[in-house]
């Protein structure tokens, strides 16, 4: 039977991976961004992290860890939202196709 503590490995992995290859895609696209790509990154490494220190601290990390890595999931989940609220919004189609009925 699963524990918790397997529950939650799988759950930091998975977050983390799943973001990181997000934002792998969006650096190699450019859609949204490559700056949303590199804030994605950073922000599935900041889930490493907590999952490698909690391998070696426990379930009682510092708190200068939590600051720091929660700090920095603060700034890239903001930066994120400002990158994409700064991107232009699409074209709108100027000409109509032939045979339109408006």
């Amino acid at each position: 039977m699963l524990g918790i503590g397997s529950i939650l490995v799988g759950t930091f992995l998975s977050l983390a991976i799943g973001v990181g290859l997000f934002g792998v895609a969006s650096l190699q696209t450019g859609i949204p961004s490559g700056t949303a790509g590199i804030l994605l990154l950073g922000l599935a490494a900041t889930w490493l992290v907590l999952l490698g220190a909690s391998s070696v601290y426990g379930s009682q990390l510092p708190a200068w860890l939590y600051a720091l890595t929660f700090g920095v999931v603060g700034i890239a989940l903001s930066g994120i939202g400002r990158s994409l609220r700064m991107e232009p919004l699409p074209d709108a189609p100027t000409k109509q196709a032939a045979g339109s009925t408006k």
